[in-house]
Formats: structure tokens, sequence, C-alpha cells
């Protein structure tokens, strides 16, 4: 475990039972959260993110492995250690989870009712959270009254009432309008900002990772496909599944449905080749289309494309025709391979050329 590890799941391993056959929701689980991380994990409904979510805070037993949250193994916590171990652990959920008979007063006061505060020193904290999650004027208001993204705040409020270390959100964002998750996401990052707390956000929205994470995890089926900092994941995807995910927010994923109906924008004369772009932050801003037209004398029919800033840099990626003679071709090929451009060649039309490796550069 790194110096700087916060949390850490090894080897991981968790199984319900039905009769006598074993159904293994987790396999092999390795995952190391830093202190101060926005941690994605993010797969389809069923892949294991709510049972990962919840051997973090021991909620759930381990089949096997071992969980390490701020130095401290989860499963070897029992009694009084394992209740002031969860109250160091906040924790949202997709339906708030809010007491519909309570106010928001109310809802926020049940956290702290094992604290070992005076009654004052309550109040004092309750306050200081209303202030802090922006909704001091609804203290006295019932959930029935609130907006759903008041709802999650008042949820925020109550998860954060005992200064937990860690944050675990668990869908927190799926019930919200678009305009709202993004409020709702921009507060969890100023929080992250202010108070140094460790966040674990688990989706199925890749828009939710993109705006928020600095690492991420892929899981389906209880396994962990690949998981790193969001920008290098984002840039290079490996596992088909993370390519999936990534196609929801780009606007590129519009020429695959192209090439399904045929589009004559994607229809090809002889000598012309489709190629689908990725560049990374050292690349974005050169002028390569012009660049490579302009020296190899080809022509550039640009169909889609699609820039954003992740992490902070700059991603993006277009998909565009090429045409001209194949020496040409080639070179420019060869010319942004080396400018570290990531090429994948769509549908190719040339009578005779070498093959490219693996159709990807």
């Amino acid at each position: 475990m790194s110096e700087d590890s916060f949390i850490q799941m090894k080897q991981v391993t968790k199984s319900f039972y039905k009769d006598t056959h074993a159904i293994e929701v987790l396999k092999d689980v390795n995952l190391e959260v830093e202190k101060g991380d926005i941690f994605g994990i993010i797969g389809y409904s069923g892949a294991g993110k709510s049972t990962l979510i919840r051997c973090i805070n021991g909620i759930e037993s381990l089949t096997s492995g071992e969980v390490t949250v701020d130095k401290q193994i989860v499963s070897n916590l029992t009694g009084k250690e394992l209740r002031q171990f969860r109250r160091q652990v906040g924790m949202i959920f997709q339906q708030f989870n809010l007491m519909p008979s309570r106010t928001v007063h109310g809802n926020i006061a049940l956290a702290l009712r094992n604290s070992g505060l005076s009654k004052q020193h309550k109040e004092q904290r309750i306050m200081e959270l209303l202030e802090l999650v922006n909704i001091r004027d609804k203290r006295d208001a019932y959930p029935s009254q609130l907006s759903g993204g008041q709802k999650q705040r008042v949820a925020i409020a109550r998860a954060l009432a005992n200064h937990p270390k860690v944050l675990l959100c668990d869908e927190a964002t799926s019930a919200l309008d678009p305009q709202t998750t993004k409020s709702i996401l921009q507060f969890l990052k100023d929080l992250n900002r202010k108070l140094g707390i460790t966040i674990v956000i688990i989706t199925h929205e890749m828009g939710v990772v993109k705006e928020i994470c600095n690492k991420v995890a892929i899981i389906d089926q209880g396994v962990i496909l690949e998981q790193g900092d969001v920008f290098s994941v984002f840039s290079n995807p490996r596992e088909p599944l993370t390519k999936t995910f990534l196609e929801t927010t780009s606007n590129l994923s519009k020429v695959d449905e192209l090439i399904r109906m045929n589009s004559p924008l994607v229809q090809l004369e002889e000598g012309q080749i489709i190629l689908k772009l990725t560049y990374t932050n050292t690349t974005v801003s050169e002028a390569l289309i012009s660049e490579v037209s302009r020296r190899f004398y080809v022509n550039v029919n640009i169909i889609a494309s699609d820039i954003e800033i992740v992490n902070d840099m700059l991603l993006g990626g277009l998909v565009a025709v090429l045409s001209g003679e194949q020496a040409g071709i080639d070179q420019t090929l060869t010319y942004l391979h080396e400018k570290n451009v990531v090429v994948e060649v769509i549908r190719d039309a040339r009578s005779s050329h070498q093959p490219i490796a693996a159709e990807c550069l």
C-alpha cells in the first residue's frame, strides 16, 4: 500500500448464496484510492458497484480479501470500534433516504444522536451544515416541500455531520435532472477542495466521471477491467466496455450510426480512408489537419469533431475522410503517430495498401 493510500481493496471477493449455490458479485477486486481523491467507479446495473461500496464501510462482510480504510482493516472492527469507524464514513444515496415526518433540521439531527455533543453544540453543528450546503432558509421545511437538488443537499449535510474522512456516493445524482446534477457535482467538487474529504462515487453515467473525478475504475460482472487517472483512461481506453461508456458522451459516436445506415457521408470512393483521431493535451492545440493537408497533399473532410476539458487538460477527437495518393496517406498516418495522436482506421477503400498494425496506431 502506498504512503498516500487511504482506501485499499486487496483481492476482495464477495459471494451471495442462494440455497447451496454461490453467486460471486465481486471477483478478486484490487483497488486503491488516495487521500483527497474523487474516485469514480462506473459500471452497468448488476456490475457489483453497490456491493463494492458497501464493503468499504463494512455493511457487507467479505468472502475473502481485505479492505483497509485510513490504515484500519475494516473486517477486524467490531462493536464500538466499528460504530466509531462508520461515523467517519459518510454516505449519500440516489433516493436521498430522508425521513418524511422530520424537518430538514430534524433529518440532520438524526446523524448526531450518538455524537456525544451537547444540545448546544449539536444545534451549532446543524446550522454550520445548513450554511455549508446553502439551505439555511429551509431549516424548518419538510422533504415534501423540497426540490430534488435541495433534498440531496440535506442528505449531504447529514452525511457530513460527524466530520467524516470519506464520503461514499451511491448513484447520488441519478434521480436528478441534468442541471441539478451539474450543480450537485460542482458542490461535491467544492467540498473536496475545501474540506480535503476523499470521495468515492459509483455511477453508470460517464458524464458524472468526466465532470468531477480525478481517478476512475471500470467494473463489469464483479471484475475491475481497468483503472487509473481519468485523463489517461479516457485518452487511451483499453477495454471495449470503457470505449462504450466514452461513446455515450461523445459526438463521435454518431459516426457509428452513419456507418450502420451507410450514409452518403461515409460512402467512400476508391483511394479514400476514414480515420478516427484522438488528441491528447500535447497535440490538441496544434493545427495538425491543415499541416498534413499542406505537407502530404491529402484532402481532409471532417465528418464530426469533439473537444472537452478533462482534469484541466484538453482531450479531443475527430472523424475525417482522407483522400489523395497512397504515399501521402501513409505519410500522414506515420506523422500523426509521431505526434502522439491515436489513429483508428474505420473504413478503407484503398485498392492496394500495406496493412496498418492492428488497424490502429
